[in-house]
């Protein structure tokens, strides 16, 4: 089997897929750098561990701290809510066979109600704690990409890829064809546009000899 490699100037990474077996397929990013038998590219490639770095960064680490004591507290309220509730109940199956009617049934709306509130209190706590979560890894991620970015143009990098996701974090100017690919793509709609107005005057033509060719009705 022919070895595929990758050579990255500049850091000297070397992907080879002799490592994986013949059925395999190795790819590098959404293209295929490995079509060939030997592909360079001149670039600075480097690959960071996205959930490492916000797991052990001080920002992420306070997030962590902040998330758990509120989580912490939430956990609190809601047991001291349901041993309220499991006190009540517990009151009202001693007494339910002395109370009268009325009182008995007044004191299961109260229990009826303790419990929706206790439902409540918890789908709540956990829907807090969810947007908390989801803020502070919102924040951590602008964190970790403006820190990439600024440690990617230090180290004249042309590409940081996130390696727990793929996602390029950082690609240099040099490697960014937005704008020659929004030309192409105009290029290309530009020249639809002329092919259907093409078309559509052919067509016009044809309908026009036809009408022409068409002998003219008698008394007309």
């Amino acid at each position: 089997m022919k070895n595929r490699m990758l050579t990255v100037t500049g850091l000297c990474v070397v992907l080879m897929s002799n490592v994986f077996g013949e059925d395999k397929k190795t790819s590098f990013s959404s293209a295929s750098l490995l079509a060939d038998n030997n592909v360079m590219v001149d670039a600075a490639i480097a690959f960071v561990d996205s959930f490492a770095i916000m797991g052990e960064c001080q920002e992420g680490q306070k997030a962590r701290r902040e998330i758990e004591s509120k989580r912490d507290l939430a956990t609190q309220e809601i047991q001291a809510e349901a041993k309220s509730f499991e006190k009540a109940k517990n009151d009202y199956v001693a007494k339910s066979t002395t109370m009268s009617d009325s009182a008995r049934e007044k004191e299961e709306k109260r229990l009826i109600k303790m419990e929706r509130d206790l439902k409540n209190i918890v789908a709540e706590k956990e829907e807090e704690l969810k947007h908390d979560m989801q803020q502070a890894t919102e924040l951590l991620a602008q964190s970790l990409d403006s820190g990439v970015v600024e440690l990617a143009k230090k180290q004249d990098l042309d590409v940081v890829f996130d390696k727990m996701t793929g996602r390029a974090i950082y690609v240099s100017s040099k490697f960014d064809f937005t704008e020659k690919a929004i030309k192409e793509v105009d290029k290309k709609y530009e020249i639809k546009l002329a092919q259907n107005k093409q078309a559509e005057s052919a067509v016009k033509v044809a309908d026009n000899k036809a009408a022409a060719a068409k002998p003219a009705k008698v008394g007309a």
